[in-house]
């Protein structure tokens, strides 16, 4: 952040005022004592415990009482059953323009006419509703509600679960985008982002403790986040997205973007917010992940029938609509057809980054290292010694803020070289925006890294358009050179490559469809070429990146993906790819033979959950795998055949990892709920000297 925004936020925090009600805090700590919870569905590892880790706490901020329904669940119920101290903060009152008359909830005598102070209660009791349903099964669990005065001079509604203390609903109540009020056109959150408004009022809520209305300015917005997030202490920070696709206009005029003004405004609020959070003492630095909106109605579905039933149930919950209520205004969101949410934007769970699956790297002494982003910084561990799991602590590595997953390639002398995606700041006007890729290489194998580099991107590094760059993945061929490969705005790829004497080519597109899903495999095969696997709307394609430097690419007679695939190579010119179909929890194994073209028949393994599959060779000419399963921690398993499925304990964020070191142990690597890095030993059958 630039130093007259830093200066803002800190005059902000010190000339803040003190807290109301005998100084209490804002979320008075009710954490529960270490608890794990059994899931017994498909894929779950057949009933493993499943933990969160010590010390665990989510916090989500979204824009509207029904956004973490719809696009984060169901890894939001998966740290309500494992027991994790949630905290989820609602910028907007999402009033609109209440319920009017000609609304289809009214005519049908479900509810009266609804003003927008009563319309955003009753969406609030939905929540409430949903929430309770997750954590005790009874939906009408009761709340305690209350008005806690903020340091930044505003109020807060703070709504916590009676029978499950550690679950607390904070509402700000601004006004949102979509009220229309000509006295508060242009008062909204996208407004104190593009600084074309001051301040945005709060709404008075119909049924609320919060009984006055305050104002937040951009600066004020920024305090109440930092106190929020300095009394939750959290070790992962659940939001929107920030940088969301585009889609055509209406009539095919232009351009538009896929998400409400508000989704995108409160992600980057959010990612301003953690990158300049201090942890109180003891407390770790953040994971932070976004998470897609309506643009998952661009992409195929990633949950299965069963996932979208359960996160529809909620839904339907949330709504009121059919269920037993004794308040005369409804007891939820009457606005929601019950219909509404099994389209394909709400029966998907996607987050905005995939990241590569390579980010656990082998080093040339023997010892194992590891890169994430903390917060914005990319942060290293490394192995203690070799054939251990102990990690040291994470250490950061100096640069400019960085957005999503960090990509790693081993080089051929040893040393690893980093991608990642750089911005430079989120607070301002869409055109003022910029995006752009950066690396950075050990100066020696096994020694410190250089400086960033900034490679630009294919679109530019301002505005829109650069904006909606892709994550970069690499590889590095037989050849020692480096291929960078990303998606670019026009959703076709685009590639550099580093020659082995240091010199970097420009940017180029690759031939190949341009609706390609952001989420990229990229093989070095052992004859110089590097392929990449990934996926469109209604195809899964292959790239074939030639030594010489031709590229094609081909469609695959394959099922459509859900997310990037993963694959290895096999002797005898063969590819093995795992790939997860769309709308299913399984993972489907095809070979390719190059001799004769073909690719054998897939057959269907159910591993339960979603997203990335890492890959490994192992020994003796197999493969292990690691994936998200139906209880929301990893389980492994060997192929093409093996021991049965083993489950982790650990609740995973982001995609698993999985490397051999020099000594032929297979590791896998996660980031837990708890922000911590858990490396483990993935297959016992393997040498342990």
């Amino acid at each position: 952040m630039p130093a007259t925004r830093r200066r803002l936020l800190r005059h902000a925090l010190l000339g803040a005022t003190a807290l109301a009600a005998g100084g209490c805090g804002l979320l008075p700590d009710h954490r529960p004592a270490a608890r794990t919870a059994t899931d017994g569905g498909p894929g779950s590892g057949s009933g493993v415990a499943v933990t969160a880790g010590p010390g665990a706490s989510v916090v989500q901020i979204v824009a509207h009482a029904d956004d973490d329904l719809y696009f984060i669940n169901p890894e939001t119920e998966r740290f309500l059953r494992a027991g994790v101290p949630l905290t989820s903060v609602y910028l907007t009152a999402g009033e609109s323009a209440g319920l009017g008359p000609k609304a289809p909830a009214v005519r049908a005598g479900e509810v009266p006419v609804l003003d927008r102070a009563q319309y955003a209660a009753e969406r609030f009791y939905g929540l409430r509703r949903a929430y309770a349903r997750m954590v005790t099964g009874d939906l009408d669990s009761p709340w305690t509600r209350t008005a806690v005065l903020l340091r930044s001079g505003t109020a807060a509604e703070v709504a916590t679960l009676r029978a499950a203390p550690h679950v607390r609903l904070v509402l700000l109540n601004l006004l949102e985008a979509g009220d229309r009020r000509r006295a508060y056109r242009g008062r909204s959150l996208p407004g104190l982002i593009n600084g074309t408004a001051h301040s945005v009022p709060t709404l008075v809520l119909a049924d609320g403790p919060v009984t006055s209305q305050y104002s937040y300015t951009r600066e004020k917005l920024l305090a109440a986040l930092d106190q929020l997030l300095t009394e939750a202490r959290p070790t992962l920070v659940c939001t929107l997205d920030h940088d969301p696709e585009h889609k055509p206009g209406r009539h095919g005029r232009g351009v538009i973007s896929t998400d409400h003004a508000d989704h995108t405004a409160t992600a980057q609020f959010v990612v301003t917010a953690v990158e300049h959070y201090r942890p109180p003492a003891g407390a770790p630095v953040p994971v932070l992940h976004s998470y897609r909106g309506y643009a998952n109605q661009l992409w195929p579905q990633t949950l299965d029938a069963g996932t979208v039933a359960a996160k529809t149930a909620l839904l339907v919950t949330y709504s009121g609509r059919g269920l037993p209520c004794g308040v005369r205004t409804g007891c939820g969101d009457h606005n929601v057809d019950n219909l509404r949410p099994t389209r394909r934007r709400f029966a998907s769970t996607q987050h905005r980054y995939q990241g590569d699956i390579h980010w656990l790297r082998p080093l040339p002494d023997g010892r194992l290292t590891a890169f994430a982003v903390l917060a914005g910084q990319v942060v290293q561990w490394s192995q203690a010694a070799p054939g251990g799991t102990d990690f040291a602590e994470p250490v950061p590595l100096s640069g400019p803020p960085v957005l999503g997953q960090v990509a790693a390639v081993s080089l051929p002398d040893g040393r690893i070289r980093l991608f990642a995606l750089r911005h430079g700041g989120l607070l301002g006007p869409p055109a003022t925006q910029v995006r752009s890729v950066i690396t950075c290489a050990q100066s020696a194998p096994g020694g410190p890294f250089g400086p960033w580099h900034d490679l630009g991107g294919p679109d530019g590094t301002r505005g829109a358009k650069a904006r909606e760059i892709g994550l970069p993945y690499a590889a590095v061929d037989t050849g020692g050179r480096v291929h960078l490969v990303l998606r670019g705005w026009n959703r076709a790829l685009h590639a550099r490559t580093l020659t082995p004497d240091g010199r970097w080519s420009s940017w180029r597109r690759l031939p190949g469809p341009v609706d390609v899903q952001d989420g990229l495999c990229l093989l070095p095969r052992a004859d110089g070429r590097t392929e990449i696997y990934a996926g469109t709307r209604t195809a899964l394609y292959r790239w074939t990146l030639e030594p010489g430097g031709s590229a094609a690419a081909v469609r695959l007679p394959l099922q459509v993906p859900a997310c990037a695939p993963s694959a290895v190579e096999l002797p005898g010119r063969r590819v093995r790819l795992f790939l997860r179909p769309a709308a299913s929890a399984s993972v489907v194994v095809h070979d390719h033979d190059e001799r004769t073209g073909r690719w054998s028949p897939g057959v269907p393994h159910s591993t339960g959950g979603y997203g990335p599959v890492a890959v490994v060779p192992a020994s003796g000419g197999s493969q292990l795998t690691a994936a998200r399963d139906d209880s929301g921690t990893v389980t492994t398993r060997t192929w093409p055949a093996g021991p049965p499925a083993t489950g982790h304990p650990a609740l995973l964020t982001g995609t698993p990892s999985l490397t051999r070191d020099r000594a032929g142990r297979t590791y896998l690597a996660t980031i837990g709920a708890d922000g911590r890095l858990a490396v483990t030993r993935a297959d016992p059958a393997e040498p342990r000297a």
